[in-house]
């Protein structure tokens, strides 16, 4: 399984350590708007991309740990790819942003998770 992860700040950063820890994760690619962020996690053999268009074309599952505000648009691109998401709480800034993700999902046959790792 190839994972990505956007947003490499400190969660992004756990999220990178752990997908490094699993057998069945081939490869990690990253993207953060901060470059020298992003670089930090060649540390875990991580594949740093220039957008997150290049690492969704490259991808089978995406982490999303940037600031919720972002959330939204975000997921929103990763399911219209089909791709498998995991957002870090909160999913969204409001509910309705929430219900607009789950009817995207409907006909799709996607997990769309929520990261708690801090509770």
């Amino acid at each position: 399984m190839k994972v990505g992860v956007i947003g490499t700040g400190t969660m992004g950063k756990n999220h990178v350590r752990i997908y490094s820890e699993f057998k069945a994760v081939e490869e990690i690619y990253v993207f953060d708007s901060n470059k020298d962020t992003a670089d930090r996690m060649k540390e875990y053999d991580a594949i740093v991309c220039d957008s997150i268009e290049e690492l969704l074309d490259n991808v089978d599952a995406v982490s999303i740990c940037i600031p919720t505000k972002y959330h939204f648009d975000v997921a929103r691109k990763v399911i219209e790819m089909d791709i498998h998401c995991l957002i870090e709480k909160p999913i969204t800034l409001s509910v309705k942003e929430g219900r607009k993700l789950l009817d995207l999902l409907r006909d799709k046959n996607l997990v769309l998770g929520v990261g708690h790792i801090e509770r």
